[in-house]
Order: C-alpha cells, then sequence, then structure tokens
C-alpha cells in the first residue's frame, strides 16, 4: 500500500498522464510559451520549465525506484511494515485525488479552478481544462521532460553513482552538503539582519514591505483609478469624534508613564466603539467593548512586572523617517480603500441579506442574523479569540511568583 501510494505521488509529480500533474505541467508550459520577453529571448523560459520539470521526473523516479525496487539496504528492509491505517489515510486521500483530478479534469476546472479564478480576476473567458489538447508545442515539451527524466535518472543510476565513490573529491553527496550549507549561512545572515531583536526594525521591514507590494501593482502600475465614490456625507459631531480619535493616538505616543499609555489607548478603543455605534453597527461596538476591556486588564496585570517606562530621545532623521512610513502607510490605506469602494467587481449583497434574513434566519435583527447564521463560524473564531483572552487573563490573575532566591 505504501509503494503504491508513493508510485502514484511521484508519477504525479513527474507530469505522467493521466494524473493531475500532467494537467499543471502543460498549462504552466502554456503560459510559458505565452509569456511577452524580449525579442529573441522567447525560449529562455520555456527552457527554464523543461529543465525543472525535468529534473522532477529525474528525483521523482530515484524516490520510488531507489526506495521500492533497488532496496540498497536490505538488512534494514526485514525490519519494514506497513504503517497503520490512521497513517495511510492522509496521502491516500491525496493520492486518490492526484487521480481522481486527472480523470475528470473538466469537473476539476468547472468547480474549484474556475470560481477561484473568477472570484479573484472577475469574469473571464477561460479556456475548458482538458487531458488532452493535440500534438502540440506543450504536449512536445511534456514528451522531452519525460523521456529526458527517465534517460537522466538511467545514466544516474548506472553511470555516475560507481562512478563517485567515498574517496573521490569531489561526489554529488559533496556538492549536496556543501550547498545546502551555504543555504544555511545565507539563512543565518539574513536572521541576523531581519531578525535582528529590535522591534522597530522589524516593524519598519513589515510596514515597508507592506507598502511596497501594494503600491505597486495598485497605486502605480494600475494608476490609482477608481470609479465613482459612493461616499455618505460626514456629519458634524462625526468630525468631532474622529478628531477625538487622531488627538487619542498621538497622546498615547506622548504619553510619559506606561499607566497613562495603557488608559489613553484604551480610550482610543471607547472612541472606535462610538464609532461603530454611529455606523449603525452596535454588534461590533459591543464586541470592541469586549476585546477593549480584556486588553486593558492584560496591560494592567502586566505592567507592573514591566521595567521603568522611558522614552528614548532620537535624532530628528529617525523622527522623520517615523513619520514618513506612517504617512505611507496610512496614504497607502486610504487610497486602496477608495479603490475597492469605487471598483467593485460584483454587486452588493446587502439587498440578499435584507430580504432573506427574516425567511432563512428566523429574524428581523439583520445585522443579529449575519453574524448568527450567515457567518456563523466567523462568529465562532472572534468567540474563540474572546475565550483564549479570557483564559490568559484568568491564568494571569492566578499566577503568583516565585520569591527570589538570596
Amino acid at each position: 500500500m505504501t509503494g503504491t501510494l508513493v508510485a502514484i505521488s511521484a508519477l504525479a509529480m513527474a507530469g505522467v498522464p493521466p494524473l493531475n500533474g500532467f494537467l499543471s505541467k502543460e498549462m504552466s508550459y502554456e503560459v510559458l510559451l505565452t509569456t511577452p520577453f524580449p525579442a529573441g529571448l522567447g525560449w529562455v523560459l520555456p527552457s527554464i520549465g523543461v529543465v525543472g520539470s525535468l529534473l522532477t521526473v529525474t528525483y521523482s523516479l530515484a524516490i520510488f525506484h531507489g526506495i521500492f525496487i533497488r532496496r540498497p539496504f536490505k538488512a534494514l528492509s526485514r525490519d519494514l511494515h506497513e504503517p497503520a491505517i490512521g497513517m495511510l489515510l492522509a496521502p491516500a486521500v491525496l493520492a486518490g485525488m492526484c487521480v481522481l483530478h486527472g480523470a475528470i479534469p473538466g469537473w476539476l476546472g468547472d468547480v474549484m479552478l474556475r470560481p477561484a479564478v473568477v472570484s479573484v480576476m472577475g469574469p473571464q473567458d477561460l479556456p475548458p481544462v482538458m487531458l488532452w489538447h493535440g500534438l502540440n508545442l506543450p504536449a512536445v515539451m511534456s514528451l522531452v521532460t519525460l523521456v529526458g527524466g527517465a534517460a537522466l535518472y538511467m545514466v544516474g543510476a548506472s553511470a555516475l553513482g560507481p562512478g563517485f565513490s567515498k574517496s573521490s573529491t569531489i561526489t554529488l553527496n559533496a556538492i549536496y552538503n556543501r550547498g545546502m550549507d551555504a543555504i544555511e549561512g545565507l539563512g543565518a545572515l539574513l536572521t541576523k539582519i531581519l531578525q535582528s531583536g529590535y522591534l522597530t526594525y522589524a516593524v519598519m521591514m513589515t510596514l515597508g514591505f507592506l507598502v511596497c507590494s501594494f503600491a505597486y501593482p495598485f497605486v502605480i502600475k494600475a494608476g490609482a483609478r477608481w470609479g465613482v465614490l459612493d461616499l455618505a456625507p460626514v456629519a458634524a459631531y462625526e468630525v468631532l469624534l474622529l478628531a477625538l480619535l487622531m488627538i487619542g493616538a498621538v497622546a498615547v505616543t506622548l504619553a510619559k508613564q506606561s499607566l497613562t499609555a495603557v488608559l489613553t489607548l484604551g480610550l482610543v478603543g471607547l472612541l472606535v466603539s462610538f464609532l461603530f455605534v454611529d455606523l449603525r453597527a452596535p454588534d461590533l461596538a459591543l464586541t470592541q467593548l469586549l476585546i477593549e476591556t480584556a486588553s486593558l486588564i492584560l496591560f494592567l496585570l502586566v505592567i507592573r512586572h514591566l521595567p521603568p517606562f522611558s522614552k528614548e530621545a532620537l535624532p530628528w532623521w529617525m523622527r522623520c523617517r517615523d513619520v514618513g512610513i506612517s504617512i505611507m502607510v496610512g496614504g497607502l490605506v486610504v487610497v486602496l480603500l477608495l479603490i475597492a469602494n469605487g471598483d467593485t467587481l460584483y454587486p452588493s449583497i446587502a439587498g440578499y441579506f435584507l430580504e432573506q434574513s427574516l425567511l432563512l434566519g428566523g429574524g428581523r435583527n439583520v445585522v443579529n442574523v449575519i453574524v448568527v447564521d450567515f457567518r456563523g463560524y466567523d462568529t465562532m473564531g472572534e468567540i474563540t479569540v474572546l475565550t483564549i483572552a479570557a483564559i490568559g487573563v484568568y491564568t494571569l490573575i492566578k499566577l503568583k511568583r516565585e520569591p527570589r532566591q538570596p
């Protein structure tokens, strides 16, 4: 059973028809052949794809043939046995899906791929997912991949294996080990740079990556285009509420004591709950109040164990850097919200909830019906978060510090 599952998985990775790996390989070849590239270099990407797939075929054959056919460690094979059905169930399900998707590719395209693409890209004219598209260039590339990968494995198993002995200065194992050492060294260097232990640098890199990854595709390349903005008018008391929110947020950064900062942050959360009430979302306001209460208790419980509060005097260029990052993040969020508000792929589903709330949910409070019935799993997740927070609060309350040894 284990050998059968490994064989199916290896053949699927190698892209042997009629398994799902053949479908994905054909589709990737089609994309590589149609990807725009400088004149005269259109062969580069397809060639890289063929070489990569050829190596995949080679190591897929090596995994199955080297373990289940050649059996180099016969002394250990006597002690091997099939695992329990519970261990075989997970790979059996995955191997079965490989066979099913290859046998019924139309079902895969209509039920899984097409809805996923449409939900992200909008209505698209997608080609049908079929196992055989005729004798075209991707099919020839697949044939070259399978034949070349099998030939490479046969040559390596017969010639390269005995040719490189343990006493050789250059062996495939040595090349592999040195490559892994190089990757490990690179990982250690990147860890030293990216995980320096300074929270400021970590936040800067996270926010910088966020700004760059979202600003280029949505703002720079797409031109930050948005359609007609359907924005509600802003009342005077809402302006006052937003002004208090901004004043509270600035006051948190200017606080000179830990307790003052915690209480000011709680005040900002309270103002956010008032904003939810103004936006006719009482359930969100109640959730915000619960979260703020639990967070405030957590802060007050641990604040006495923190070191003395002190503000670090930063040079003027660091302050300008932090202000610039804050402006970029805030501006990006505003632009993305305007784009999302003015360029919607589908009509609003608010009318559906208004019509079906009483009929399907049995309630006239549409928000409650959405939270409890239409989005029950999301609400269960929020309840789980609150439960975890409550357990944490209870643990901190009951936690007793051990007396220090002299």
